[in-house]
């Protein structure tokens, strides 16, 4: 991970913040093409997806840790970061700002419809207005914002306030255009952070 260095675990132990395993269940932005497969995301080996239809894509993902610990409780986890990357170069369209959303419930994605036109100073309202009214959150309410907007730096890192959780929907916005048109969204890499099992908090550190 360029420009970011974690002291982290790749083997799914409790103890200590690492790689979660997560599979995608749902998508709604085709494939471009079979060099840019959605599983992309999920590899950190320089692979795209690249989304066929225009406007924002919704990528809905599911923990999987249980299929590879064994391990009963190990059927949700405890979200710290999100690491979320777009090509640097030699794409037209890469990836400028999106939502995600986290719950233990499987996300209905035409729930979250509301959002796909919202910019970041939408999100800020939204939170300043449900805290002001002190509304509970549901599962179609956003967590958390990213942007990636830094023409020099395609990566950024989510803070996720260790939120739990078994479902996690990636709504990927809209891009950045570099032809001046209407554009699909390319991504590459989609990395989650945290801990495995319910509550299951460690000493994870950061550098």
């Amino acid at each position: 991970m360029k420009g970011f260095q974690y002291v982290v675990s790749e083997t799914n132990t409790w103890r200590e913040m690492h790689l979660l395993s997560f599979d995608i269940i749902y998508a709604d932005g085709g494939e471009l093409g079979p060099m840019y497969r959605l599983h992309n995301i999920l590899l950190d080996n320089g692979s795209v997806y690249c989304s066929r239809r225009i406007g924002a894509v919704n990528i809905l993902t599911q923990y999987s840790g249980y299929v590879y610990s064994g391990i009963i409780a190990d059927r949700s986890c405890t979200l710290c970061k999100m690491i979320i990357r777009a090509p640097l170069f030699g794409f037209t369209a890469p990836c400028k700002e999106g939502l995600i959303f986290i719950s233990d419930k499987e996300i209905n994605v035409s729930d979250t419809a509301k959002f796909d036109n919202f910019t970041k100073q939408d999100y800020v309202d939204y939170v300043k207005i449900k805290k002001r009214s002190q509304g509970r959150e549901d599962d179609s309410d956003p967590v958390a914002w990213f942007s990636l907007a830094d023409e020099n730096h395609k990566t950024t890192v989510v803070d996720l306030d260790s939120k739990h959780g078994k479902y996690v929907l990636i709504k990927l916005l809209r891009p950045e255009s570099r032809t001046g048109s209407v554009e699909n969204i390319d991504i590459q890499y989609v990395g989650f952070l945290g801990y495995s099992g319910p509550n299951a908090f460690g000493a994870g550190k950061l550098c």
